[in-house]
């Protein structure tokens, strides 16, 4: 199986799209206007020719049940969301945050059948402690993941 860990803002969600971007919590109403066309399009585009599943590893993820994150996808555009899943949340007690590099590597353990996975996040890879950097792909808050060489990257780090 072939996994996308899948931040949200920063890489669906973008500043290039809309000028009133939040940080979603558990009890905000996620309008579909807010998404990224071209991330969006990316994203499906990825989905179809690699056949890979979604696991959600945004901040977006607390409290949000997994249905709810399905039906935001299609709503922003994707047209049968393959979310299997969503990360732990594990914290940093030094930094007083989420460890996303910790929470990818948590679930991959507890999931070793993964033959192949791409992150695609806008944290910046000093946050992902432990990821390897080749199955990294860093999105702004600007452009998301609506770039050809951001798509064609995720592409090459999943035929891999």
């Amino acid at each position: 199986m072939k996994v996308i860990f899948l931040d949200i803002e920063g890489v669906l969600v973008t500043s290039r799209n809309t000028s009133n971007v939040a940080t979603i919590d558990s009890g905000t109403a996620v309008q579909p206007d807010i998404f990224d066309k071209v991330a969006v399009q990316n994203l499906d585009r990825l989905l179809k020719e690699t056949g890979a599943k979604i696991v959600v590893s945004s901040f977006w993820r607390m409290g949000i049940p997994k249905a709810n994150l399905i039906l935001m996808l299609k709503l922003a555009g994707i047209k049968n969301p393959p979310v299997i899943d969503v990360t732990p949340f594990v914290w940093d007690n030094n930094l007083k945050r989420t460890n996303r590099g910790k929470e990818i590597l948590k679930w991959l353990s507890q999931h070793p059948f993964i033959e192949e996975y791409v992150v695609i996040d806008d944290c910046g890879y000093e946050k992902l402690e432990g990821v390897p950097p080749e199955r990294y792909i860093e999105t702004t808050m600007h452009s998301g993941f609506g770039t050809e060489d951001a798509y064609q990257k995720a592409v090459e780090i999943l035929r891999d």
